[in-house]
């Protein structure tokens, strides 16, 4: 008789465990900042995408890039900028890394580019679904960009035509000729400020 008890309990368990995970994802803890879609792209608050996908995420202030090392494999990413490294190589992204109220966004698809990481978009709930080493999860996006109409923070109508404008991917050529100065504050995220994002 207890071997039965002991039997239902444990298929019981298992049970409501195999329930608990297809019921649905986690969501990501973003500190506070809004992932959004803009123009079809979905932008990833990027502190908070590295510590869902447990990768290391740190500044290299004399380049002025963010780096992300995911399964042994650096992206270097400038904010403002659609021209990043990948394993050391130029790549072009889908569109710059933009600051925003001191956190850094980062387009989704780069993830899934670079990184193969599986990232979808649930129109339905408004939300960017990414895999990571635990599993899937999710996080609400806005329709809405956080810089509240307007060009983007790449743009020239942004205010940075004395310090030159990034370049935006639509802009750099095959060559790579294309040049840019990115003339704006590197966010407290990049740097890894432990102030709250």
């Amino acid at each position: 008789m207890s071997k039965r008890i002991v039997l239902m309990s444990v298929l019981l368990t298992m049970a409501l465990g195999l329930a608990g995970m297809s019921a649905g994802a986690a969501t990501i803890d973003t500190s506070g900042a809004t992932a959004f879609v803009y123009e079809g792209l979905s932008y990833l608050p990027l502190k908070s995408t590295a510590s869902f996908l447990g990768a290391p995420l740190r500044w290299d202030a004399e380049k002025g890039q963010a780096v992300i090392t995911y399964r042994g494999e650096d992206l270097a990413l400038t904010p403002g900028n659609a021209r990043a490294l990948f394993r050391g190589e130029p790549v072009v992204l889908p569109s710059p890394p933009v600051v925003v109220d001191g956190v850094t966004y980062v387009p989704a698809a780069a993830f899934k580019k670079y990184y193969n990481v599986p990232v979808e978009w649930d129109r339905a709930k408004s939300e960017v679904k990414i895999k990571g080493p635990s599993g899937w999860s999710t996080v609400k996006a806005s329709s809405r960009a956080p810089w509240h109409g307007g060009p983007p923070p790449w743009a020239k109508a942004w205010g940075w035509r004395g310090q030159g404008a990034p370049v935006h991917p639509s802009a750099v050529k095959a060559s790579g000729s294309a040049k840019a100065k990115v003339g704006h504050p590197i966010s407290a995220e990049a740097r890894g400020d432990k102030k709250n994002q």
